[in-house]
């Protein structure tokens, strides 16, 4: 991959390594496709339905806790949107991370995943 991957890009190639290297996450990391183009008519059903602006890029639901991560590129900014909910997520003691590199990703995600970590409850 290049060295300054789309925000897409980026996501992509963690996904994909993620579902295709990590199983155990599948169904339980997902994107939250919020973004992009669409026709009028569909944007008001989906608003309508509940989507919200702002939500971050991806989910990740493990061992009963959600974590948000929203994906940038290395000079991308977060939207107002995205401020307001990366601060609701705070107030709901949900770990928000912004990811630039698939390092950072790789350095954020496998301490959560990691089953040798994980306290047996």
């Amino acid at each position: 991959m290049k060295n300054n991957p789309s925000e897409i890009q980026l996501q992509a190639s963690v996904f994909q390594k993620l579902w295709n290297e990590y199983p155990e996450t599948r169904y339980s990391f997902f994107a939250v496709p919020n973004g992009g183009t669409r026709n009028p008519i569909e944007a008001m059903q989906l608003k309508a339905s509940g989507l919200v602006p702002g939500v971050a890029d991806t989910i990740l639901l493990w061992n009963g806790k959600a974590y948000a991560a929203e994906f940038k590129t290395l000079k991308g900014k977060l939207r107002d949107a995205q401020i307001k909910f990366r601060e609701q997520c705070e107030r709901q003691n949900i770990p928000y991370v912004v990811i630039r590199t698939e390092e950072q990703f790789w350095e954020w995600i496998l301490p959560i995943i990691d089953q040798r970590n994980q306290i047996s409850a």
